[in-house]
């Protein structure tokens, strides 16, 4: 009596929409991880799903460039060797501007002071601690559309003795410089 164990399952289903009526297929793949088998990819009409958290898509022969699923935060884009982790090209030959990167709050009660995205600048210490050297961060000043204009700032941090340290502020009409020395000629 020898057991018999399914190491991959491939299956086909049909559904039917419980508010249109109207029916669709989903095709999942199965594989094995530590004696359980896991949903590992679901293919839908237009959609391919990962459903598990900390699936990882993986690039190249040896697996160098990967994106993996953080649960509840996001992606991680990962490149071994010093390598370039993501490079944006547009082909178009126009004079417009391009590629474009949008980092887009999209809040329903915009208010001054709301935070719009962190650019993060991150290594190592000398004892492996993840540490945050400098950080640019965007601001809303005033969302009033209804006023002269809506209105942001540019925040640029470095660490300095160990401290996150406000180095510039640029907004509309203003650079300000703080607790810096400028060594160096600054025309205006």
């Amino acid at each position: 009596n020898a057991t018999q164990t399914n190491y991959a399952q491939i299956f086909a289903n049909i559904g039917q929409s419980y508010t249109t009526g109207s029916q669709y297929g989903t095709l999942d793949f199965y594989c094995m991880e530590s004696g359980t088998l896991i949903n590992a990819l679901k293919l839908t009409a237009g959609d391919v799903s990962l459903p598990t958290d900390a699936a990882a898509l993986k690039f190249g022969a040896n697996s160098e460039v990967t994106l993996t699923h953080n649960h509840n935060s996001g992606l991680t884009l990962s490149a071994g060797a010093n390598a370039t982790a993501l490079t944006l090209t547009s082909t178009n030959d126009s004079a417009s501007v391009g590629p474009t990167i949008n980092l887009i709050r999209d809040s329903a009660n915009p208010a001054a002071s709301d935070s719009l995205g962190y650019l993060n600048f991150v290594g190592e210490d000398d004892e492996s601690n993840q540490t945050n050297y400098a950080q640019i961060i965007a601001v809303i000043t005033d969302p009033e559309h209804t006023g002269p204009s809506e209105d942001g700032k540019l925040s640029f941090y470095t660490v300095t003795g160990g401290s996150n340290t406000l180095s510039l502020d640029l907004t509309g009409s203003t650079a300000t410089f703080t607790n810096q020395i400028i060594a160096a000629e600054l025309d205006i």
